[in-house]
């Protein structure tokens, strides 16, 4: 931005900056409206020391462009000198709203946010910055700094409460505000955690409860008080400790009680003292006293990602990676589902790579924090949880990170639905709900990621068994954002490669596409793909995704190859064959009349002669018409094939069964923390025949409420020997057709003539409905 005048960022004494401080005056007395000039006369003023003077025209060159983030940022500097700190950060957040990659930015937002002690955020903020620039020393350093403040030491505080203030907040917690004194100084190493005694001057001086801080110090400039800390109540001496009773020893280890200053801190040896006399005088509270003394160092993770990072790799939203942020701060493991091909096992590494950092390993190379396994129905309870099981090895990793780097170690398991779930996964979930395996205990800090291409029995049972779980849907982006995240992935899978294509012309997507070649065989690919609608009658050109579900990732690697093809090589000829390796294989199980669809789809993007077309065709001649013998149901007895009409009863005659809507609310709540008046809703929307649906965030007992009231309305019924609740649960997917659920044609061998035949197959929609009637006809109960 300093193109048009660079020196007023020079630097220089006073005496060196007075010449360029007259030309700068001179250039805006000779054009008003020059912001550079504005801002760099500001910039002269601050390093002159004249910061009164340097805000004007900081605020001058805003007037002439109020996105002029360099002013912005420079304003912020100089306020941050005035100990403005609130002005100066609004005045950062503006820099960054004008310029969201402006290092500098980015990092003063983070000194002032340390200065403020919102040390979480000023590492979010550093974050920013090492992404933009993996270099930046003083960003590395001030990172540094506060993560070596993280990890302490648990202190012991005597803290001088008034009477009014304790007698009202004794027993929910409180929020003591001091004003300025001699003891404020103290107030900046009073940490998360620390014990705090508290000490009443009237009428007694003693000591009458304990407290523990938790949040830091912070500024409020708004109010007359200056320093707030919070404390949570834990428990009230029964028989109060008067100073009188320790003062003597006190006074030998050189402690003097100043009631003038409403904090102190207190020495170990001090408190062996106090303590000693307060469990003498309450011996009930020893134990109480030891679990505060031995509870965990306070170690604050960060849990800031960097979205923008994955975005470039993975085609997901940002609000699926603020989601999962969430969840990991909240203390859940995560379990991502979504179609297979999707990115899904990329993006929990991208996000654990960002969380857990690297760790050096016994040889000297940086290796990844966090274990990945895929899982199978074969893993042995030993494999996971015996003495050199992974599970075991995982929670000793993320002790020895949280201790050396102050960053967790994470387990990632792929592909976790092919699991069995009452085996040894059961057996995890049991264990970190506890906290412990076996005689190890579980750092709080400790997580599981997830991924699965659908959620199946594991799916049910972490969210029965577990409430500890989340589950976040990655789905495919909507059809706009997909189309620019494309490219962007394209270029960041290019340069993992090694491969630079060199600079697009102005507004290409693709890098190196000088002649927009690139441009258009992407083009046609999305247009190839597009979906269309499926219930048209006849004939009629219908994209791929009318028929079936394409993760971006087919489209991406579709693209790589045409971004590689030799130079002489045609795009768009690349892009047929691109087509032809990677999405045409995935249409074997389409009938005749969609194949027929998706090539009329091709002959209108790549024309009649294209490769694509030829190939449609081939496979569209290998599904000749077939003499089709079609049947009522795919069961059969004694060689003859039941009907429809034979299997269930007509339906008009269950008319008038009466059902029972009645449920035992009582037995539910005990199962589900939930109000009556969400079972009453239910039950009132089923008795007046509407059908329900329960939504809500993942985890919190939707398909639970959902089958504890079916097995109450529906009951149970006796298939065999065994005893089956009434009701059919299935878990939806996003590639469910007519087929899935109302049923269609399937091939039937007959044993006796060796034909091929066809018979019908329910959906499970349809035979949820024939269980209905069977049921109402039976037990005059309904199958839900």
């Amino acid at each position: 931005m300093l193109a048009k005048n660079e020196r007023g960022r020079g630097a220089g004494t006073v005496e060196n900056l007075k010449p360029i401080l007259e030309e700068l005056r001179n250039a805006v007395k000779k054009d008003p409206n020059d912001k550079v000039s504005w801002n760099n006369l500001g910039v002269v003023y601050s390093k002159m020391g004249d910061l009164e003077k340097a805000i004007p025209c900081f605020d001058r060159a805003l007037r002439i462009d109020k996105n002029y983030a360099e002013a912005w940022n420079n304003r912020g500097e100089v306020l941050y000198k005035l100990r403005n700190y609130r002005e100066a950060l609004e005045s950062f957040e503006r820099a960054l709203r004008g310029n969201p990659r402006y290092e500098n930015a980015w990092y003063n937002k983070a000194v002032v946010l340390h200065a403020l002690g919102d040390d979480e955020s000023a590492l979010e903020n550093l974050d920013m910055v090492l992404s933009l620039n993996p270099e930046h020393d003083t960003a590395i350093k001030l990172r540094d700094k506060i993560l070596r403040m993280r990890v302490r030491e648990r202190k012991v505080w005597l803290f001088l409460a008034s009477d009014t203030t304790w007698e009202a907040k004794k027993r929910t917690g409180s929020v003591w505000s001091l004003q300025e004194s001699p003891a404020v100084r103290y107030l900046r190493d009073v940490g998360e955690g620390d014990i705090i005694l508290a000490y009443r001057r009237t009428p007694h001086r003693d000591i009458n409860a304990i407290f523990v801080a938790k949040s830091w110090m912070f500024i409020d400039e708004k109010t007359a008080w200056k320093y707030k800390i919070a404390m949570e109540f834990k428990f009230g001496l029964k028989r109060p400790l008067k100073i009188e009773r320790v003062e003597k020893k006190l006074k030998i280890l050189g402690v003097e009680i100043k009631e003038a200053q409403p904090i102190i801190p207190l020495s170990q040896d001090t408190w062996e003292v106090i303590r000693e006399e307060i469990v003498r005088l309450n011996p009930g509270l020893s134990d109480e006293i030891s679990a505060l003394e031995g509870a965990e160092k306070i170690i604050k993770i960060n849990y800031h990602i960097n979205p923008y990072a994955i975005m470039e790799s993975v085609p997901v939203s940002l609000h699926t990676i603020h989601q999962i942020q969430a969840y990991l701060k909240g203390g859940k493991n995560i379990l991502v589902y979504g179609p297979p091909n999707s990115g899904k096992m990329k993006l929990v590494t991208l996000i654990a790579d960002q969380i857990c950092g690297k760790v050096v390993d016994a040889k000297g190379r940086a290796v990844n924090n966090y274990t990945e396994i895929v899982a199978s129905p074969d893993m042995s309870r030993e494999e996971l949880l015996g003495k050199n099981g992974v599970v075991l090895q995982c929670v000793e990793k993320c002790k020895k990170s949280l201790e050396r780097v102050k960053r967790p170690h994470y387990l990632i398991v792929h592909k976790i639905e092919r699991a069995d779930p009452k085996g040894p996964i059961a057996e995890i979930l049991a264990a970190m709900r506890r906290g412990h395996l076996g005689n190890i205990k579980i750092p709080k800090e400790f997580r599981i990621l997830a991924t699965a291409d659908v959620v199946g029995d594991v799916g049910d049972e972490l969210v029965l068994y577990s409430g500890d779980f989340a589950f976040v849907e990655h789905a495919s982006l909507p059809g706009e954002e997909e189309y620019q995240a494309i490219p962007r992935i394209v270029h960041q899978y290019m340069m993992e490669l090694g491969i630079h294509r060199g600079l697009s012309t102005e507004g290409a997507l693709f890098d190196g596409d000088v002649d927009g070649s690139v441009q258009r065989a992407y083009d046609k690919l999305m247009k190839f793909v597009s979906a269309g609608d499926p219930h048209v009658e006849g004939n009629a050109p219908r994209g791929v995704r009318t028929y079936i579900s394409l993760p971006t990732s087919v489209l991406v690697d579709c693209m790589i190859a045409v971004i590689n093809s030799p130079g002489g090589y045609d795009k768009d000829l690349a892009l047929q064959n691109a087509i032809i390796s990677n999405i045409l294989p995935r249409l074997s199980a389409l009938d005749r009349n969609q194949l027929i669809n998706i090539m009329l789809k091709a002959v209108e993007v790549f024309g009649y002669e294209s490769d694509v077309v030829k190939r449609l065709d081939m496979l569209i001649a290998r599904k000749p018409a077939q003499e089709i013998e079609i049947h009522g149901s795919a069961e059969r007895e004694g060689g003859e094939f039941r009907t429809f009409e034979e299997e269930i009863p007509d339906g008009r005659e269950l008319e008038g069964v009466e059902v029972n809507y009645k449920v035992d609310i009582a037995k539910i709540k005990d199962i589900l923390s939930i109000d009556d008046n969400v079972i009453n809703q239910i039950i009132t929307n089923l008795e007046s025949g509407r059908n329900v649906i329960l939504y809500g965030p993942p985890g919190c007992g939707k398909t639970r409420l959902a089958t504890l009231i079916a097995e109450q309305i529906c009951g149970t019924v006796v298939e065999g020997n065994n005893i089956k609740p009434n009701y059919t649960l299935v878990t939806a997917n996003a590639e469910w057709g007519n087929y899935d659920m109302i049923g269609g044609l399937s091939p039937y061998t007959d044993k006796i003539t060796g034909r091929v035949v066809y018979t019908f197959k329910d959906g499970c929609v349809t035979q949820a409905v024939k269980n209905c009637l069977r049921s109402l006809k039976e037990y005059r109960r309904p199958h839900y």
